[in-house]
């Protein structure tokens, strides 16, 4: 298999040793933690494919920024609020040519190989039981959530379980197709959705980028599927490789996904940290993708301490796909896209988004009525979610922390809690209702952008 084929480029060393546990038969192979360190034996079990088992596993979180970062360091862009999860850690076997966890060079993912912690799913449910106010579960903004280990560990589809149990929407960010479980969950709760990571039309490119992927016809199929089913489903163009990748085929591609029946798409350009750039290059180089001098001729512009596409070729094709997208009826949005102020960067998301949140449809902050009880989604939460609910929102959660817009740790979940009021429905710009939420443009029928809706100037 592709995945397989993958992982040998990065086992080379000879086996030390052998043995069998409660996990399977392993080999003592000696790797590093950081590439290029002293190697020490680990076990790397054998089947379904090479991996490590991991016991340990970060605490329950949700996004990285704040809203008010230092002037130094680029603001939050995220709208919404989430729970980060890994099922699987470590290097992605998908492979993908371009993937900042994948081109690490420290921890688990020098050593070239997956990790599981077998206990996860039960560990994040004690942990879930301590928290009271929680987002939308993402599965997972790491590594593939669908990968071969996943037939063999369950480990998605474990947390899945514990998460819908919970009253918590899910939604898997993939590069794979979902098996039958995961689409019979994502029908489980109204505002779970199916997003995947497709970031040209070119099939051809897209599998040299991602070789243990899928192809766009397969994709654009379980797009058609899933949204006849009522699940909402999007793409997250990400990152766009810009010269190996044209404005047509992102053109193309919203097309594609429109008449699938596709509702949101994503637009990231490709950015790295600085001394990552060249690595990030050479990879893309690795696999004879085209124009690749084009792109290393437009990826020159640092903002924040990134390195990203130009600007003026960023904004010239947002604004054409904004068109796009609009033409076709469905919504956009842009991740981590910022400009140039003299500083660390403005957040571009306002100018180019058309969905409720950036994922796409309003999805409400869930709290829990009673500290045993189920969470329950908020009544009144802003359609926009938390980044600019100060601002122009409901702000029923009446929560200064998540009016803040911070980057919640295990600690701030723990902590904060909220009540609700059925009455808060019927506020102006609140997410729908559970038995609305199908209903993704009701708020914004003409795609207007946020700027437009708020009245700012270019």
């Amino acid at each position: 298999m592709a995945e397989e084929k993958v992982q040998r480029r990065f086992v080379r060393e000879k086996k030390v040793g052998d043995g069998t546990d409660e996990h399977g038969d392993y080999d003592l192979i000696p790797l590093s933690m950081v590439q290029g360190g002293t190697l020490k034996p680990f076990k790397v079990h054998k089947k379904p494919m090479k991996h490590i088992i991991n016991k340990s596993s970060p605490a329950p979180r949700g996004w990285y920024k704040d809203k008010n970062e230092p002037h130094t360091r680029r603001p939050r862009p995220c709208y919404t609020e989430a729970l980060l999860t890994t099922p699987y850690g470590g290097y992605c076997p998908v492979g993908c040519s371009f993937c900042y966890v994948d081109n690490g060079t420290r921890g688990y993912r020098a050593t070239g190989l997956p990790t599981v912690n077998p206990d996860y799913p039960d560990k994040l449910a004690k942990q879930l039981s301590n928290i009271q106010v929680c987002g939308a579960a993402y599965i997972s903004s790491f590594t593939e959530p669908f990968q071969q280990l996943e037939d063999h560990y369950h480990i998605t589809e474990r947390l899945t379980r514990v998460l819908l149990d919970e009253g918590l929407p899910v939604f898997y960010l993939s590069r794979k197709l979902p098996p039958e479980w995961a689409v019979e969950a994502l029908l489980e709760n109204p505002y779970s959705y199916m997003q995947w990571s497709v970031n040209t039309s070119n099939n051809d490119h897209y599998r040299k980028m991602s070789p243990g992927s899928y192809t766009i016809d397969e994709v654009l199929n379980a797009v058609h599927n899933l949204s006849r089913m009522g699940i909402y489903t999007s793409f997250q163009c990400n990152p766009i490789i810009a010269g190996v990748t044209t404005l047509d085929d992102l053109v193309e591609l919203v097309g594609l996904g429109a008449e699938a029946g596709l509702d949101h798409i994503i637009f990231k350009f490709a950015e790295q940290v600085f001394n990552q750039r060249q690595l990030l290059i050479d990879r893309l180089r690795a696999h004879k993708l085209p124009r690749m001098d084009e792109f290393e001729s437009l990826f020159n512009q640092t903002i924040g301490g990134v390195y990203t596409v130009q600007e003026d070729i960023r904004i010239e094709w947002l604004e054409v796909l904004l068109e796009r997208t609009r033409e076709a009826g469905i919504t956009m949005s842009t991740c981590y896209e910022y400009y140039d102020d003299g500083a660390s960067g403005t957040s571009l998301a306002p100018y180019y988004t058309t969905s409720d949140q950036c994922h796409g449809r309003g999805v409400p902050v869930h709290f829990r009525p009673e500290p045993d009880q189920p969470f329950e989604p908020l009544p009144g939460c802003y359609r926009k979610g938390c980044l600019y609910c100060i601002d122009y929102g409901t702000k029923a959660c009446n929560s200064d922390v998540l009016l803040d817009a911070k980057a919640l740790a295990y600690k701030d979940l723990r902590a904060i809690t909220l009540k609700g009021d059925d009455a808060n429905w019927d506020l102006k710009d609140s997410c729908a209702r559970p038995d609305e939420a199908e209903d993704s443009l009701a708020c914004n029928p003409n795609l207007d952008t946020d700027a437009e809706m708020w009245g700012w100037e270019d």
